[in-house]
């Protein structure tokens, strides 16, 4: 299965360089970011998932400095996934 996500801010720019974790939702595993594979200039990125039988959910997890971490379940027959990440809160 491949999915095509775009990574967004609030205001519906895109966010290059966010980084992404892919797993099926019931895997009790630490969430690991592929780091060589980042969200392009567009805010686009594509997730190739390999023939997992049986799994109707996965945990996606997104992540770029000064954003919050984006989770979220995704059915696995789903495609075009648009993910809008916050900017994080800062003190002061």
């Amino acid at each position: 299965m491949q999915y095509i996500l775009i990574v967004v801010d609030g205001d519906g720019l895109p966010i290059a360089g966010a980084a992404f974790a892919i797993q099926p939702h019931d895997w009790n595993q630490p969430d690991r970011f592929d780091s060589e594979e980042f969200s392009g200039s567009d805010g686009r990125f594509s997730v190739l998932w390999g023939n997992a039988v049986g799994v109707e959910f996965f945990k996606f997890v997104t992540a770029k400095e000064g954003f919050d971490n984006d989770v979220r379940l995704v059915e696995a027959d789903a495609t075009n996934i648009r993910i809008v990440l916050s900017r994080a809160q800062t003190d002061g």
